[in-house]
């Protein structure tokens, strides 16, 4: 069974404005499956 990663944001994407950064905190909690997270820079477009 493969955990699902708990991802946060530290602002909701409807507040952002196009092009403003924001942070991602993604915790992993079985650390024994390997988990791609290269989604998430991926994901701003």
């Amino acid at each position: 069974i493969k955990a699902v990663p708990v991802v946060s944001v530290s602002k909701t994407s409807y507040l952002l404005r196009e092009g403003e950064e924001f942070a991602v905190t993604c915790l992993i909690k079985d650390v024994s499956s390997s988990v791609d997270s290269m989604w998430i820079k991926e994901n701003s477009q």
